[in-house]
Parts: C-alpha cells; sequence; structure tokens
C-alpha cells in the first residue's frame, strides 16, 4: 500500500476561514442575545411604566420590577460587551488572513 505525502501547511492550524467561519457564527449568536436581551429589557420598562400608571404610586427599589430592569441592563452590558469583542477579533483574523494570503501570491 502506498502512502499519501502529507500535504504541506502554511503554518495555521486550524485554518483562518474555519476560525472566520467559528468567530462569524460567535458573533451572529452575540447579535441575537444582544437583540432578545434588548427586548427584554424594553419589555421590562414597559411593565414597570404601566405598573407606575396603573397604581398612580411610583414602584419603589424594594418592588421586583427594578431588580428585573437591573438585571437585564447587566445582561445587555455583558452581551454588548461579548458582542464587541467578537467583532474585534473577528477584524484581527481578517486582516491576517489577507496578510497571509498576500504572502502566498508572492
Amino acid at each position: 500500500a502506498r502512502v499519501a505525502a502529507p500535504r504541506p501547511t502554511t503554518g495555521s492550524s486550524p485554518s483562518r476561514s474555519v476560525m472566520v467561519k467559528v468567530l462569524s457564527a460567535a458573533l451572529q449568536d452575540a447579535d441575537q442575545v444582544t437583540a432578545m436581551k434588548t427586548e427584554e429589557l424594553a419589555a421590562a420598562r414597559a411593565m414597570l411604566a404601566h405598573r407606575t400608571q396603573m397604581s398612580g404610586v411610583p414602584i419603589s427599589a424594594d418592588s421586583p420590577a427594578p431588580g428585573v430592569v437591573a438585571r437585564l441592563q447587566a445582561e445587555l452590558a455583558e452581551a454588548a460587551e461579548e458582542r464587541r469583542s467578537l467583532r474585534q477579533q473577528l477584524q484581527s483574523l481578517r486582516e491576517r488572513l489577507k496578510e497571509v494570503q498576500q504572502q502566498l501570491v508572492e
């Protein structure tokens, strides 16, 4: 049986295109989470405003709604930070991919 010679590599593993796809998918997931958290936050704020209108008395800090709003705001901030980080990683990887492609052409 004949053994195939190993293919030459460019020194990157996994391949850049695979990493771009993975980071793009992660960014898409982060975008979806951010959108979902934004909707949850808007719903919590609307509920809080509705309760205030119905009772005529502002909701105190001890009521559950402000805690929900604060939690959702924290989750939204975390999702936004993750999204920013993923965008930076993806941009950096795209730039590196262009450099590697140019080196291969030369």
